[in-house]
C-alpha cells in the first residue's frame, strides 16, 4: 500500500457505495491527502456481522525499541503476512476495505521528489474504489513517553 492516498467522497456516498446503513456510518470529511497517522474511514464487519463504516488511524503502530516512539507501518509483504506474529492475526481475523479516490507514489529517484497520482477511470472524476486492508487495536503511546492510548489502526 502507498503512504499517501485521498478520499474525495462524502460520508453518504461512501456508505451507499459499500451498502452500509446510515446508523452504522461514522462522520468524516473528504480528504485530499491521507498520510500515515491520519484518521480516515474504513469499512469492516461489526461484531453482529453487519458492515460498518468507522474511522481509524492509517498505519499499524510498530514499537521497535522500548522507550522509543512507535512508527506507523503502511506496507506488509505477502511472504510474511501468514507467518509473522505481528501480521497474521489481523490477516486471519480482521480484514477491511479502505475507501479511496486516488493514491500517490513517488516518481523513481528524482531529486527533489516528484509524485504521481493514480485513480480509477470512470464517468466521474476520481471515482470511489477500495484497497483491501487489515486492522488491529493498538494500545500504547503514540509519542515517546506519551500517555497510553487505545486506537484502531488500519493498513
Amino acid at each position: 500500500m502507498c503512504n499517501l492516498y485521498s478520499l474525495n467522497k462524502k460520508r453518504d456516498a461512501v456508505a451507499r457505495f459499500f451498502r452500509v446503513s446510515h446508523n452504522r456510518a461514522a462522520a468524516f470529511e473528504p480528504a485530499s491527502a491521507i498520510f500515515p497517522r491520519h484518521i480516515a474511514p474504513v469499512v469492516r464487519q461489526s461484531a453482529d456481522g453487519e458492515r460498518e463504516l468507522v474511522t481509524m488511524s492509517w498505519g499499524f503502530m510498530l514499537v521497535q525499541q522500548k522507550g522509543r516512539a512507535p512508527r506507523p507501518v503502511t506496507n506488509v509483504r505477502d511472504d510474511t503476512i501468514l507467518i509473522s506474529l505481528f501480521w497474521k492475526p489481523s490477516f486471519e481475523q480482521r480484514r477491511c476495505l479502505v475507501p479511496a479516490s486516488s493514491f500517490c507514489e513517488p516518481n523513481g529517484d528524482v531529486k527533489p521528489a516528484t509524485w504521481h497520482w493514480f485513480a480509477v477511470r470512470g464517468d466521474e472524476d476520481r471515482p470511489l474504489f477500495a484497497f483491501p486492508g487489515i486492522w488491529k487495536r493498538y494500545r500504547g503511546p503514540l509519542k515517546k513517553d506519551g500517555p497510553t492510548v487505545e486506537i484502531d489502526c488500519s493498513l
